[in-house]
């Protein structure tokens, strides 16, 4: 099964625009984003990894599903169309198109959740005063996000809404493990409420000379340079077969924990090695930044490249237990966070759900009704549940 880690557009870091971020860590599996006519993507990294057992069936189930997207037939289709691929790039060219599509659908209110694609665990240097106050994390953020996703791909639901969950569990697995999508350093410098913003105020030159990024750019843009569809397969395939980055060699893939990806190994990184445990030098000015200890790139770069390829492994995973469950025939079990009786009702305007049962449930005008297969599905809308449900 190949996979993928980390991408975006080139350019501004999407989390430093509006309130979102986005990854430019995820951008699909070995293709290039430079295949896109007209548009410039600054490919972060990919990892391919075909993992011991690898299994056409799997890959056929999960083509077959994302062919059911809402957009395939108008936008991937034709793109699709014009290319001159094989049959199997093909199909990871779709991969490519569903790990960057939460990116791509950020102008589409129908889709987009900024707040998806991170988590802004608080992290504040030992030595910081008191005067330094930390802010917890909302709880819309990337945890949420993919747990609500995943939900949808257990349940019965239209084979589309899972598509765009799954496009959703692609992209995120890729997002958890760019360190610096879990972490927002809190100092004198970067003060609360925001601190840096997972390394995006955080401005930084790689050598004397360079132009000013951010750390969140930098880390982003860490593995691969090249968009030519042969250099990053040249990259993927290089980075899987490195003997340290054999299954066997990667004591972490023992934990399956999206939460763990997230809250330990991800934010251990950015605290230890991406701020060198606060020590790290930047700056606020983004015409301005710190030059890199000479040595900050050759010791973070095999870091970057191990956490891809974890994400790689991981996501082949959940793509083979994704691929089982299409073909299992007895009735979808919805897990407790995700079953709600098949029968809920949402407001267009105000983006709030109801179960039946709840006070407002047979309130609402017939006009603003939306109506959902699930809760799970009524988030993946943007919906909340109503503060009076049980």
């Amino acid at each position: 099964m190949p996979i993928l880690s980390w991408y975006s557009k080139k350019g501004s870091s999407c989390r430093e625009k509006s309130s979102g971020r986005y990854s430019r860590f995820t951008r699909g599996s070995l293709l290039s984003a430079g295949l896109e006519q007209g548009r410039t993507y600054g490919v972060r990294c990919y990892c391919l990894c075909r993992p011991e057992a690898n299994n056409p069936e799997t890959l056929a189930r999960v083509v077959a599903l994302l062919k059911t997207h809402p957009h395939f037939g108008t936008k991937w289709a034709p793109r699709l169309a014009q290319l001159h691929l094989t049959p199997e790039e093909q199909d990871l060219y779709l991969f490519m198109l569903t790990a960057r599509w939460p990116d791509d659908i950020r102008q589409d209110p129908t889709f987009h959740h900024g707040a998806w694609h991170y988590i802004n665990l608080p992290y504040k240097p030992e030595g910081q005063p008191a005067s330094v106050q930390t802010v917890d994390p909302p709880p819309d953020n990337i945890l949420q996000a993919y747990q609500t996703n995943l939900d949808i791909l257990r349940i019965t639901v239209p084979q589309s809404t899972k598509a765009v969950a799954l496009c959703w569990v692609f992209h995120l697995i890729g997002d958890v493990h760019q360190p610096l999508h879990t972490v927002a350093l809190f100092t004198t410098q970067f003060p609360p409420p925001e601190g840096d913003r997972g390394g995006t105020r955080f401005s930084i030159r790689a050598r004397e000379g360079a132009s000013t990024i951010s750390l969140h750019t930098f880390w982003d843009d860490l593995i691969l340079g090249s968009e030519r569809f042969q250099s990053v397969r040249n990259t993927a395939t290089a980075l899987r077969l490195q003997p340290d980055h054999a299954r066997a060699q990667l004591p972490e893939l023992r934990g399956t924990s999206f939460e763990q990806w997230a809250t330990q190994e991800s934010f251990n990184v950015a605290k230890e090695d991406t701020y060198r445990n606060g020590q790290l030098q930047g700056s606020r000015d983004q015409h301005n930044g710190e030059v890199f200890p000479a040595d900050y790139i050759t010791t973070v770069k095999p870091l970057a490249e191990r956490r891809i390829v974890l994400a790689g492994y991981r996501l082949a995973d959940v793509l083979t237990q994704v691929a089982s469950h299409e073909t299992d025939t007895a009735p979808a079990v919805p897990s407790p966070a995700a079953a709600s009786g098949g029968n809920v009702r949402g407001n267009k305007h105000s983006k709030i759900y109801h179960l039946s049962g709840c006070p407002s449930y047979e309130a609402m005008s017939p006009a603003n009704i939306v109506t959902f297969a699930s809760e799970a599905e009524a988030q993946q809308a943007g919906y909340r549940k109503a503060k009076n449900c049980p």
